[in-house]
């Protein structure tokens, strides 16, 4: 997309006033910020070699500069044309996140979809920011989030539960489309399998979307999440009655609370 601005000046040739016309060009923010990640990369390498440490140097001052909230494609760019950088990056990010609750879900989000960009070995670092994040209130899925934004955070609440990190509380609001005993399907076909480090759960979901059978599976689901201990269920009518002996004997055995819009007998949980 090109933004173009046509300006006049005069051109004197003798006594007559002459114009000529002047086009000017400008770069779609999406393409700018694309060349941006390539001079940050380009800086980044520098830290390979002795005499250019002062191009790291700027590297980092250039990234302290950054809003994530504004510029995330830059950060996203350069994690995917220099991985190495990720881990300098997602500490970056890690610092304005533990300063600032307010800024949780943007750079929370960011770091996921830095992480969708990189593919290389996560590091003890990488630990860290992970669990940073999941040890926080929640872990928020949306409807309003895209298709690589939730397919971001799935990749990441994965990475948390194969590397035993726990995952403090999954909150999806309006994002289930339907549900099976493994796995819930978001929206634009997006699965979340089971988590085994997931600690607290809660699901809302108003419209009727989802049928009997979801209610079912939904019960099982969690169930299979081995470690959750809070089940919050927030739906326009109540779940169908547990019957399965079994079922219920897994849900008393391990003390799992919840509560549902018709379910004033149950315990109200908390994910905090």
């Amino acid at each position: 997309m090109e933004s173009k601005e046509k300006k006049s000046k005069p051109l004197q040739k003798g006594k007559a006033a002459k114009y000529v016309s002047l086009q000017v060009k400008f770069l779609h923010k999406l393409i700018q910020e694309w060349f941006a990640a390539q001079y940050l990369a380009l800086l980044f390498w520098g830290h390979k070699s002795t005499e250019h440490h002062y191009k790291y140097q700027l590297f980092r001052e250039h990234l302290a500069n950054i809003d994530p909230a504004d510029l995330h494609y830059v950060l996203r760019f350069t994690c995917h044309i220099c991985p190495p950088s990720f881990h300098i990056i997602a500490s970056f990010l890690m610092r304005d996140f533990k300063k600032e609750m307010v800024r949780f879900l943007i750079t929370s989000s960011c770091i996921c979809l830095c992480f969708a960009e990189y593919d290389g070995y996560k590091g003890h670092n990488f630990k860290d920011s992970v669990t940073e994040i999941c040890r926080r209130e929640s872990v928020n899925f949306s409807s309003e989030d895209s298709r690589l934004l939730l397919r971001s955070k799935v990749s990441m609440l994965t990475f948390a539960s194969r590397s035993k990190i726990p995952i403090k509380c999954l909150k999806l609001s309006d994002v289930v489309e339907k549900i099976t005993e493994k796995a819930l399907i978001l929206k634009a076909d997006v699965s979340l399998g089971v988590l085994n480090t997931l600690r607290a759960i809660e699901v809302n979901r108003w419209d009727q979307k989802l049928i009997e059978q979801d209610y079912k599976n939904l019960i099982k689901f969690i169930i299979n999440n081995e470690k959750v201990e809070v089940a919050r269920l927030l739906l326009p009518s109540p779940p169908v009655a547990v019957k399965d002996e079994k079922v219920l004997s897994n849900l008393q055995s391990r003390n799992i609370s919840g509560i549902c819009k018709h379910c004033n007998d149950l315990e109200q949980p908390s994910c905090q």
